[in-house]
């Protein structure tokens, strides 16, 4: 359980009355730290502003911040009144120099417009899904000088930001730049890294181009020996050409996330030109083994972490891999077919790693066995994250030694593992002293008693806590959990058991949550859900879909591959 400090509690009693008390008020005799605190508020808070706010000539009546019933939009009308009530003629956002935005409805062009004429030089930017900036705004930043000191800027899943902007951020600071689920323009990210060629991290996980898109090897070609970690786009090109160019301009690089890419060859190169790699993912990366297995026989010497999900890698491979490798502590097989098909694959892991590996994933193997997991449990002294989601077949017997003698470093345990017995169950939660995530899903062995022995067992170091599909888990085990840990994530979807007691006991007792999973919960109500945001410090997300149906033969399932609901069309089972 959180209890809230003096310091939140004065800013929630003057957030919450802010309407009343922004325009008597002198920002500027606030502390730097305070106003922060209050701005910060105030965006993760925003959809009480917007709902409160009234248009000129509006009889709209005023909405109260607690028990209002929530919205998904806002219109354009109430997002301006908002904006020229509460920030427009006020000095609260002197001397800003960081901005962390999530899933804020007020963010806006006009906004980032009345930010530019108050801030300071702004040291980092992220915003996350936020759909109403565009480059505009981002624009208006930048043409003021308030991006010249720029550190790092973070924009993900932003639909109205197309990065025709980039160009006109242009800071010797700058040294990360985090583009993620974006459609971004090309000639303008090209002009935005010519103008920073000092940027060491560029992450531009599943994003795209559009306009004139070049070779990929532009990149290295601009950056030079300055990147050191880099996440390629979604690209259907060959990428021969860019691992040439990274060996011979970013021989530097330490991070390479090449998930999905279009690659036969080149892995040789890097291990020659680029030897200080530590971190390789090679996720979905089929064309590497469309021929022999040759070319994933040399891998970098001092890769520590490397991702071979969904490759055919076979055992022989897999040895040959650890040999070149041998310092190897995070490894991901998930979907590895070998895995589950040859005894000694597995084996081979363990028996040479299991003295130093700290994080094994072995996801979606829908015919492992207990058998073929044992040398894992028996060889692996060292682990701290372990994920078993999708093997329906394992009932934990091979890791009950682990969990009892060699699970005090575990933190994370992920078990998607319908068969898995209570008793080894029972050993994890008592002796994996480290346990700070646990994701259980659709586990009938989980009950209230095991969530009040986890509970009682791991208070102190408890953050974040998936029970999906969980039915035997009632309000009790959710009230057990929630008062006795300071839960940060919680996924309670697909439990109909659990009721408002538990959506109110969150918001008491956890107001630090960030997510909150309540899909498929259909006794929780949408009064409840507002109370909950209306207490916690910062932007909590709140996923709350039921089951429905409707006119247009749509309806929400339960997913068991996934472990969430998703929509799916009745008549096509499309979704």
């Amino acid at each position: 359980m959180y209890v809230k400090s003096l310091r939140e509690l004065s800013i929630f009693a003057f957030a919450f009355h802010y309407r009343e008390l922004h325009e008597g008020a002198d920002f500027s005799q606030f502390p730097l730290y305070t106003r922060e605190l209050i701005l910060q508020w105030l965006f993760d808070h925003d959809t009480g502003l917007l709902l409160e706010s009234q248009p000129p000539g509006s009889s709209r009546p005023r909405y109260q911040h607690t028990w209002r019933e929530d919205v998904d939009t806002v219109d354009e009308q109430h997002r301006k009144a908002a904006i020229d009530t509460y920030f427009l003629n006020t000095n609260l956002f002197l001397g800003i120099s960081r901005l962390e935005v999530v899933s804020s409805e007020i963010l806006c062009d006009e906004l980032l417009s009345a930010l530019s004429k108050q801030c300071a030089n702004i040291k980092s930017i992220s915003f996350d899904h936020c759909k109403n900036f565009s480059d505009e705004g981002m624009s208006a930043l930048a043409l003021s000088g308030k991006l010249d000191r720029l550190e790092s800027v973070e924009i993900v899943s932003c639909d109205g930001y197309s990065g025709r902007s980039l160009d006109k951020i242009q800071s010797q600071s700058l040294s990360s730049v985090i583009l993620r689920f974006l459609r971004i323009e090309w000639a303008s990210f090209v002009r935005m890294l010519d103008g920073n060629q000092q940027i060491e991290v560029l992450d531009l996980q599943s994003s795209s181009f559009n306009g004139g898109v070049d070779e990929l090897r532009e990149i290295p070609f601009i950056l030079e020996d300055n990147l050191v970690s880099l996440v390629l786009p979604k690209t259907s090109r060959r990428l021969e050409p860019f691992i040439q160019a990274l060996c011979i301009h970013s021989p530097q690089i330490k991070r390479l996330d090449l998930t999905s890419a279009s690659l036969e060859r080149g892995l040789i190169e890097l291990v020659e030109h680029c030897p200080e790699i530590v971190d390789l993912q090679l996720t979905f990366c089929h064309r590497l083994l469309s021929g022999s297995q040759s070319e994933i026989y040399n891998l970098p010497p001092r890769l520590t972490t490397l991702s071979l999900a969904g490759l055919p890698v076979t055992t022989d491979t897999m040895g040959r891999i650890v040999h070149c490798c041998p310092d190897l502590v995070d490894l991901n097989i998930c979907g590895v077919p070998a895995a589950m098909q040859d005894p000694d694959f597995l084996k081979l892991i363990a028996e040479r790693l299991g003295g130093q590996l700290k994080r094994l994933n072995m996801n979606h193997m829908p015919v492992l066995s207990d058998e073929l997991l044992a040398p894992v449990g028996r060889h692996c002294q060292t682990l701290e994250d372990l994920r078993l989601a999708g093997s329906p077949h394992l009932t934990g017997s091979s890791l009950l030694n682990f969990f009892t003698r060699r699970g005090s470093r575990l933190n994370r345990l992920t078990l998607y593992c319908a068969k898995f017995e209570r008793h080894v169950l029972e050993a994890a939660v008592t002796h994996c002293a480290a346990l700070a995530r646990v994701d259980l899903v659709h586990l009938g062995a989980v009950d209230d008693d095991l969530c009040q022995l986890l509970a009682s067992q791991r208070s102190s170091t408890l953050k974040k806590v998936g029970l999906t599909a969980c039915r035997n888990v009632t309000d009790a085990g959710v009230v057990a959990l929630a008062t006795n840990c300071n839960l940060t994530s919680i996924n309670l979807s697909g439990m109909n058991g659990i009721t408002n007691k538990s959506v109110l006991c969150i918001a008491r007792c956890c107001p630090t949550a960030r997510n909150v999973y309540l899909s498929g919960c259909s006794r929780i109500t949408a009064d409840a859900i507002t109370y909950l945001k209306d207490q916690c410090i910062g932007r909590v997300f709140v996923s709350h879909r039921n089951p429905s149906a409707n006119n247009c033969n749509l309806i929400n399932v339960f997913n068991h591959d996934i472990g969430h609901f998703v929509t799916v069309n009745s008549e096509t089972g499309i979704y």
